[in-house]
């Protein structure tokens, strides 16, 4: 039996692709695949091994960028937060004069101006 993709043929039947191909209605019945000998398949050159391994390599670098802007977004988030409370304190501390130190205020609008940058 001769091996192709998709289905065996024995030899004495049809005696290789071209001629199998050329069935009636070969793609329609096997919906559209199309068929090849696997016995035939050559071996990869080293520049196409090459080329397969750079994309590997491309398509992890990519997934390590997805990752690092994910962990961006979620740092930004989070400092999104803190300047919120920080705005939040800074608001009360001068709307109702509570009677903090100007050290802590000072500390207060560093932390601030170190979250907006």
């Amino acid at each position: 039996m001769k091996k192709l993709d998709f289905l065996s043929v024995e030899d004495n039947l049809i005696s290789d692709f071209t001629q199998l191909e050329q069935l009636p209605n070969f793609n329609k019945i096997y919906m559209g695949y199309r068929c090849f000998d696997i016995s035939n398949q050559r071996q990869p050159s080293l520049e196409e091994l090459s080329n397969s391994n750079n994309l590997r390599k491309i398509e992890q670098q990519n997934t390590s960028l997805v990752l690092i802007q994910n962990k961006r977004k979620t740092i930004k988030t989070s400092l999104n937060n803190v300047k919120r409370k920080i705005n939040a304190v800074m608001n009360r501390i001068h709307s109702n004069n509570y009677q903090f130190s100007s050290s802590a205020v000072h500390l207060f609008q560093q932390l601030n101006e170190a979250v907006s940058q």
